[in-house]
This record gives structure tokens, C-alpha cells and sequence, in this order.
């Protein structure tokens, strides 16, 4: 963990982007080069090299699609890819980061649609599974484990932040697991070991600035909890980092008792009343399960308190990194 500490201080000390261009090269894949599915609306997907690409024919890749409006969106599309794609390249050389290996990006023209491209593990499982699915499997994790967990996607947060660019749709069914040990969630037996994680999901992500295009996230029943209540409805605000950090303090309240969040909900829930309760009632009660600290965390997470609108925003973040990513050190061993 020594490297990923000296990555988010230096980060912490360091003056958030600015800009959306993050510097680099960054690999614009050709379609032909890819076998993948050309089935339409697909999300992600594990795919490969064609056999006769000289970059690595037959190598298992991962993709995530982002679907645009029409031909007139497409510059537009895929300069945002191509920049977020090298985001993430450059977030990779970080040991212990929760970051996929990025290895560019290609644009389907003909479908309307990118797609970022990222190195499947070697070894793994060529079907990863997400952390919703594994927090309803009947093993629970150490709480060693569960704290390095917690400081992974915190610190990969941090990271985002600090280079200028928000993520839009934390949620524990964009953390996966490319491990063929956890292939068999409902086998699993109390203290079984986390793998390594990786934040996926940035169909949505765009550059922290005023004037970047902010696309509304499209309805999904599983995410909505995820989401902070002023960013649901009609009268949504605009997205803001504070949105991303409400998510993670929700991942967090799942990692903390091993539950999906979906157990915490009744049918009369709102999304107010949602927050509400995981202030009020559930974060009160994990000191016993995860010790005062980590709880504090959390509700640092939930509450908001750390996007003080009269902090600028280097300060913001070097008030998330003390607040949370540096508190969660502390209890990791």
C-alpha cells in the first residue's frame, strides 16, 4: 500500500486539472481490429484482438460501449472518449488504484457508438463479477479485507477528482472482479479473500468544469440508490463531486455490513427518505461491526459536509483525501 499512499498524497498536495485534455497519447483502435458483438445497446463486453492484428492477436480485451444520438454527436463522442481514455491511462500507472489498463478506444460509427478498451487480467475468469452480486453471496470477507476494499475506491475517487473529471455512476454494480477463485459466488465461506477490484461504468463521466456537456444518466432501477437525491428528478442539479462522493459513502455502508443496499429499502423509500435513514439509523450502527472510524468515514461520505461550497476546489479535495482516503489508511494493516 506504500505506493498508492505516496500516489494520493502527492495527488492531495497537487492542484486539481483543469482542463479536459489530460496529455498523452492515447490509441484509436480500428473496429476491424476487434472482434466484439455488433449488437446494439450493449454496454460492456469481453471481446478480443482479431487473429490477424499484429497487437496482440487472440488477447482477451474488456469493453464498455457508450451509445451517442446520431451522427451529428459523433466528434463530439469521441473526443470525449478519446479523453477519458487517456485519463485512464495515465491513472494506471498508480499501483492500487481500482483502475482498469486502459489501451484506448474505438468508435463504431456505423452503430453510434465507443467504446473504451481495457486489458482483461490474465488468468482471470473471462466473465468478471460485480461487487452487488458478491455482497449477496453467503461468505463475508475479513474486515481487513473489507477496509483495503474501502480505501481502493476511495483512493481511485481521489484520483478521478484530483485530475478534473467526475465519474457519474459509482455503484457496486460498476466494481468487478476478474477472479475465477469467486467464479462461484454462493460457494464462498466466511473470510474468503477480496481480488482486486476495478472501477468500471464511465459511460457518463465527463471533466469537472462548467462549461463541459453534463448528459443526463438514463434510468436503471439498480443504480438509483446509488445517486444523491438532488441528482434525481426533474429538478436535478447539475452533477457536482459531491454526487460521487454520496455514492462511495453508500458502497461504503454495503462494505461495512457485507449487504447490498437494496436490503436496506422499503417500498415507501424516496430517495430523501433513503438518506435519511443511512445517516440516521444504519451508519449509527456499524462501530460494532467496523469500529467509530470507519463509520465516521461514512458518514463524512453521506452528509456532504466534505463539498463546503466556500472551499475552492484544491481545497475540496485535499478535505476528502484527509477526511477519508487518509483515515482509511489508518486501518489498513
Amino acid at each position: 500500500m506504500a505506493a498508492l499512499r505516496r500516489f494520493n498524497v502527492s495527488l492531495a498536495t497537487a492542484a486539481p486539472t483543469s482542463t479536459s485534455v489530460c496529455g498523452g497519447l492515447v490509441t484509436a483502435i480500428p473496429m476491424t481490429s476487434i472482434q466484439c458483438s455488433l449488437v446494439a445497446g450493449q454496454v460492456r463486453e469481453v471481446a478480443a484482438y482479431a487473429s490477424g492484428d499484429a497487437a496482440g492477436p487472440g488477447r482477451t480485451l474488456f469493453l464498455e460501449w457508450k451509445q451517442y444520438g446520431n451522427s451529428a454527436d459523433e466528434k463530439a463522442q469521441e473526443t470525449r472518449t478519446r479523453n477519458l481514455a487517456s485519463l485512464l491511462q495515465r491513472l494506471t500507472v498508480a499501483e492500487g488504484l481500482c483502475i482498469p489498463q486502459c489501451l484506448g478506444y474505438a468508435a463504431d460509427h456505423r452503430n453510434y457508438r465507443t467504446c473504451l478498451i481495457f486489458k482483461h487480467p490474465v488468468g482471470a475468469s473471462e466473465q468478471p463479477e460485480t461487487l452487488a452480486r458478491l455482497l449477496s453471496s453467503n461468505g463475508v470477507p475479513s474486515l481487513g479485507d473489507r477496509f483495503k476494499l474501502a480505501l481502493n475506491l476511495a483512493a481511485s475517487l481521489s484520483a478521478m477528482h484530483t485530475s478534473g473529471w467526475l465519474h457519474k455512476q459509482l455503484s457496486s454494480y460498476n466494481v468487478l472482479f476478474f477472479s475465477s477463485t469467486i467464479a462461484a459466488g454462493d460457494n464462498l465461506v466466511d473470510g474468503w479473500s477480496i481480488p482486486p477490484p476495478f472501477i468500471v461504468g464511465f459511460e457518463y463521466s465527463r471533466p469537472n468544469e462548467e462549461d463541459a456537456d453534463s448528459e443526463a444518466v438514463r434510468g436503471n432501477p439498480h443504480q438509483q440508490p446509488y445517486r444523491h437525491p438532488s441528482s434525481q428528478g426533474p429538478l436535478r442539479k447539475r452533477f457536482c463531486r459531491a454526487f460521487d462522493i454520496y455514492s462511495l459513502g453508500v458502497m461504503l455502508v454495503e462494505i461495512g455490513y457485507w449487504r447490498p443496499i437494496s436490503q436496506f429499502i422499503k417500498d415507501s423509500y424516496t430517495p430523501e427518505k433513503l438518506l435519511h435513514h443511512l445517516i440516521t439509523v444504519h451508519t449509527p450502527r456499524l462501530p460494532p461491526k467496523t469500529g467509530a472510524l470507519y463509520a465516521q468515514v461514512v458518514r463524512s461520505c453521506l452528509e456532504g459536509a466534505l463539498a463546503n461550497p466556500a472551499l475552492d476546489e484544491a481545497q475540496s479535495q485535499r478535505v476528502f483525501y484527509w477526511s477519508v482516503v487518509s483515515e482509511l489508511e489508518r486501518l489498513v494493516v
